[in-house]
């Protein structure tokens, strides 16, 4: 009987083992990505709007909702696309900080409690040219660090945006001349 009680101790601490060596039961922060355009030509305008939020409850039963730190948001825009002006939209907590070079475009919040959220928009104008299959996809990327001492969370992905690029043939007049040497 003893050996039994021993035995069942030792698959008990397997079983607890192995349990923290899952996924972790965080609600992680949630990314989305939009347009108001989904086809567009050279010369258009389009504004893509990205959402970040730490929710307040938690997605599954058994997961908890904690704060974020370091919760950077990065967003590589196509370059066929110009960006024309960057905006924070709204947000909730600490002020989201926008940092772009080229079409690269980085928010960082220091800290996202549960509730705390933001809104950016990126306007930009379509400067080409689009390659076949005629098409811009983009999809933004958010990671941030699960505590104060810089131990990283996971990468999470918007939704890809796609938007069709149409190109429309012009008819030019031609002039015929005559040469005479």
């Amino acid at each position: 009987a003893a050996g039994a009680v021993l035995l069942l101790s030792v698959l008990v601490m397997v079983v607890v083992i192995s349990a923290d060596e899952t996924e972790p039961t965080w609600t992680p922060p949630l990314v989305s990505k939009g347009a108001n355009k989904t086809s567009m030509s050279l010369g258009d305008q389009v504004t893509f709007y990205i959402v970040v939020e730490n929710p307040q409850n938690p997605i599954e039963d058994y997961w908890v909702v904690v704060p974020w730190y370091q919760v950077e948001t990065i967003d590589v825009i196509s370059p066929v696309l110009r960006i024309d002006d960057i905006g924070i939209i709204f947000y909730q907590g600490q002020p989201p900080l926008v940092d772009s070079v080229g079409n690269r475009v980085k928010v960082t919040v220091s800290r996202m409690d549960p509730a705390d959220s933001f809104s950016l928009r990126i306007d930009c104008t379509l400067v080409g040219p689009v390659e076949e299959p005629y098409l811009i996809r983009n999809t933004a990327h958010v990671s941030y660090y699960v505590d104060e001492e810089g131990r990283l969370g996971i990468d999470h992905r918007s939704g890809e945006v796609t938007i069709g690029v149409g190109y429309f043939a012009v008819m030019l007049p031609v002039v015929l001349r005559s040469y005479t040497p």
